[in-house]
């Protein structure tokens, strides 16, 4: 091998490792805000899979119990399949012990939510002036709806909304609370937005298993 092609080689390699290292990189810092949540809630966090160049084959989640409960932190990989695109997003999923067709939402009001169709969901007014003038409450079953919302929890619900900026919908669908929105958990805003949404979910959960029984299996 002559010294010319000897150099070429030693930097194709030094390229490769360069981007290698530049991919791992990058791909680390998009799961480092959701290990910084953790940290913040006092849970592990499940590193995931990567492959060799640094694509995620499973991205960082945490799945452990919070105060009792369940709960499920992810991040979601959308692709466009026209541009091929992608889109990112956070979640919160937790368990709740309640019959599978009951579907809630709760979203704050504005011009964009009062004008979104659900259908299946009746509006519902909880009685309560303050919660009912800061959300749209939207469920199969206006009853579990209006019992559900005690002082407490209608109280808590206005107070995470109004402090962290909460601008997207909590639901209750298929046996589990989900809340969603867009982007990754990078910035400190974000985290302490869902570190208080994971508390919301769990007081939710609790209010919700003494309100809307599941009915009991057939033996």
């Amino acid at each position: 091998m002559s010294l010319i092609h000897f150099l070429t080689f030693v930097v194709v390699i030094l390229i490769v490792a360069l981007l290698v290292v530049a991919i791992h990189k990058r791909t680390g810092d998009k799961s480092r805000g959701l290990a910084k949540l953790a940290a913040k809630l006092g849970l592990p966090v499940m590193n995931g899979e990567r492959g060799f160049f640094g694509e995620h084959l499973q991205m960082a989640f945490i799945l452990d119990v919070w105060r009792g409960r369940e709960v499920n932190i992810h991040h979601i990989v959308r692709t466009s399949t026209k541009s091929r695109t992608q889109t990112y997003s956070a979640a919160i999923e937790m368990p709740v012990k309640v019959p599978a067709d009951l579907r809630m939402t709760f979203t704050s009001k504005n011009i964009l939510t009062q004008a979104v169709l659900q259908p299946g969901l009746e509006q519902v007014a909880t009685g309560d002036a303050d919660f009912d003038n800061f959300f749209y409450v939207k469920s199969t079953d206006a009853n579990v709806a209006k019992s559900l919302m005690n002082p407490a929890l209608s109280s808590s619900f206005v107070k995470t909304w109004a402090e962290n900026g909460v601008c997207e919908t909590l639901s209750v669908r298929e046996g589990r609370i989900h809340y969603e929105e867009p982007g990754r958990i990078n910035s400190s805003d974000m985290r302490n937005r869902f570190a208080a949404m994971v508390d919301l979910c769990r007081d939710l959960a609790e209010a919700l298993e003494k309100t809307a029984q599941p009915a009991p299996e057939v033996k």
